[in-house]
């Protein structure tokens, strides 16, 4: 699916998907002890509430499905599935590598029920410090690397938008 395809599906979707995320990650700064939750604890958190959201707030939206399948919650709209995922700095999701993580990424994941399927993320980048969010998007990861995104706001909601080519390597 090319990203103007994908666009022209989700356009009346993008504010309500940019809402979970806010809405999941405002949740989770007034949890007790967050302070002392490990990054990976912290991350599985945040996207369980930002699942909350989607599932609450989709649940009526015609055209929109929430659906659990294996160990997968994606969001079903038209042929695209989305998952929601804290992003690097790159807008990769970081999964352990495993078969079904590998098929995924690369598109050819078979699950049962799904057909003629594009799967999409949905998520947002932090500051080094992970105290706040300064991005939101929705990817299409192929392999390593997103074929395209599209950005979830920016400035306008207190982001600071990080231009969709730059790459940032560690070494």
């Amino acid at each position: 699916t090319s990203k103007e395809s994908a666009e022209q599906i989700l356009k009346p979707h993008l504010p309500t998907l940019l809402s979970c995320i806010l809405d999941g990650w405002s949740q989770s700064q007034t949890l007790p002890l967050r302070h002392k939750f490990e990054p990976r604890t912290k991350s599985g958190i945040i996207r369980d509430l930002i699942v909350d959201e989607v599932k609450t707030k989709f649940d009526a939206v015609p055209g929109a499905r929430p659906i659990q399948l294996k160990d997968y919650f994606f969001l079903r709209i038209d042929n695209l599935h989305i998952r929601f995922k804290k992003f690097d700095m790159n807008r990769l999701p970081r999964n352990y590598p495993t078969k079904q993580a590998v098929e995924l990424e690369d598109q050819t994941l078979d699950l049962p029920g799904i057909n003629n399927h594009v799967f999409l993320n949905a998520g947002y980048v932090t500051n080094s410090f992970e105290s706040k969010i300064i991005g939101a998007y929705v990817t299409c990861q192929i392999g390593k690397s997103n074929a395209w995104e599209i950005a979830l706001g920016g400035a306008e909601n207190g982001f600071i938008v990080l231009p969709t080519q730059q790459s940032f390597d560690d070494g």
